[in-house]
C-alpha cells in the first residue's frame, strides 16, 4: 500500500477532520479489513507506544502508517534480495528523563543509511527503516 493510498483510507476514516483517529474512528478502520476492534484500554497503550507527537490520545496518520506499514521488514526483504548486510545500532539510549529515547541507526553493509529517534526501540526502528526505505527509494510498501 502507498503513502498516499494509506492517506486516502486516513482522511476516511478520519470523520471529524480531527487529523487523528479517536478510538471509534480507529475501530472503524479496523472493522473495514476484517479485525477485532479493541478496547479503550488497549487503545490508550498503543496510543502512547506509537507516538510520535507526543499527545498520547490519538493516532494521527504518521502514527498510523508506522504501524500499518513494516518498513523493518521491507528493508530486510531488499538486503535479502540484494545480499547486503542489515543492521539496526543503538546510537544514545537516554534513560536520564522518566520519558526515555532511543536513537537507533540503520546500517546496510557498515554503512549508516538513516537514524531515528523513538519512545522504544521497535518505534526508532521503524521510524529509520522508513527514511532508509525513502532513501534507497523503496517505493512498493507492503503491509
Amino acid at each position: 500500500m502507498s503513502n498516499s493510498n494509506l492517506k486516502i483510507i486516513f482522511n476516511k476514516f478520519d470523520k471529524n477532520h480531527s487529523n487523528t483517529l479517536d478510538l471509534d474512528e480507529f475501530n472503524d478502520f479496523l472493522k473495514s479489513y476484517n479485525k477485532e476492534t479493541i478496547s479503550k484500554d488497549d487503545y490508550d497503550k498503543l496510543c502512547a507506544e506509537v507516538d510520535i507527537d507526543s499527545d498520547k490520545k490519538s493516532l494521527d496518520f504518521d502514527e498510523l502508517k508506522n504501524i500499518t506499514v513494516n518498513f523493518k521488514s521491507l528493508l530486510n526483504q531488499y538486503a535479502q534480495k540484494n545480499k547486503k548486510q542489515l543492521d539496526f545500532k543503538i546510537i544514545d539510549d537516554e534513560n536520564a528523563t522518566k520519558n526515555r529515547m532511543y536513537m537507533i541507526a540503520v546500517l546496510i553493509d557498515n554503512e549508516e543509511i538513516s537514524r531515528a529517534r523513538g519512545k522504544s526501540k521497535k518505534v526508532a526502528e521503524q521510524i529509520a527503516s522508513e527514511k532508509a526505505s525513502e532513501i534507497l527509494k523503496l517505493n512498493s510498501l507492503k503491509t
